[in-house]
């Protein structure tokens, strides 16, 4: 029987995916709404089961929970059990592994933002979050794991992972050309063991989705909301490929930001910023690859 440790702030949960082998053929998985662009955006809306119409719907926001509701009434997604998710992603030979969960919105005194956000896109995403009532893109975070217990337990797993429930399997997509396999974590002694090592030991950055975490913290005070959906994965492993931001169109690269947005950084020197209450100019750093949406969902509130 799993129990709930009560310290944990990375939570488990009974997630919402696609049915395999109802979307054969098919490309499902979506980058997040803020690195579309418009080739991807087209050549992704061409399949109808793609994350891209919960996550950026044409029209209203209130579109993406009426095509939520019939995509539930078709019959072609499953419902797991309590679980966390084990994500093994391969970019060229960069291998990455992390977990899907839920973040207790209740508890973020030591979860450490880094960068500002733009008030757009967090009113954006609140009232996605609001009227869809969808967790579609995972909240990125990295725990300072001083003690190493998270990337003991992520090494254990990628290793026992042929014996785990495989929950997706998605082929080197269009947008970013990583293979993702999705693994399901629900019986001990693993999930014990999981919990165990998300308990805080430090703490967590946000690594990216600091408009999504903002959005919904909001929407958390207002008694509208409980958790959110996030990927986690420990600083002691190959966490990513840490990149300067790309070029923003619109975003002035001049004055005092650009000295701190053009400086090349490491992952423990924006840890260390964030620690201190800091926070970074918008899009400075660029973790990649992006966390893609679709891979599993979380319909609550």
């Amino acid at each position: 029987m799993k129990r709930r440790n009560t310290d944990t702030v990375i939570l488990g949960f009974a997630g919402v995916r696609l049915h395999p082998e109802a979307v054969r053929g098919q490309e499902t998985l979506s980058l997040p709404y803020d690195c579309l662009t418009p080739v991807i955006d087209r050549s992704l809306r061409r399949h109808p089961d793609n994350a891209i119409h919960f996550e950026e719907p044409h029209g209203k926001y209130a579109v993406a929970k009426r095509s939520w509701n019939r995509l539930k009434a078709s019959g072609r997604l499953l419902a797991d059990t309590t679980s966390y998710y084990l994500l093994v992603e391969r970019v060229g030979k960069v291998r990455r592994v992390g977990l899907l969960a839920l973040l207790d919105l209740a508890k973020t005194a030591h979860i450490w933002p880094h960068e500002q956000t733009f008030d757009k896109y967090v009113n954006e995403r609140k009232e996605h979050l609001s009227r869809s009532g969808l967790n579609l893109s995972p909240i990125f975070l990295i725990a300072e794991d001083r003690r190493r217990r998270l990337l003991d337990v992520l090494d254990g797993l990628y290793h026992q992972r042929q014996r785990l429930p495989l929950a997706g399997a998605h082929p080197r997509n269009s947008f970013d050309g990583t293979k993702r396999d999705l693994y399901l974590v629900d019986e001990e002694p693993w999930f014990s063991r999981v919990q165990a090592a998300l308990a805080p030991d430090a703490g967590f950055l946000v690594a990216d989705g600091h408009h999504r975490f903002k959005a919904a913290l909001t929407l958390r005070r207002a008694g509208r909301i409980r958790h959110a959906l996030c990927y986690v994965t420990s600083s002691r492993s190959n966490v990513s490929i840490l990149r300067k931001h790309p070029p923003v169109p619109g975003l002035d690269n001049t004055g005092p930001d650009a000295l701190l947005r053009n400086r090349k950084w490491t992952l423990s020197q924006v840890v260390a910023w964030a620690k201190s209450g800091k926070l970074l100019p918008k899009k400075t750093t660029y973790f990649y690859p992006k966390v893609p949406v679709g891979l599993v969902y979380y319909d609550g509130r």
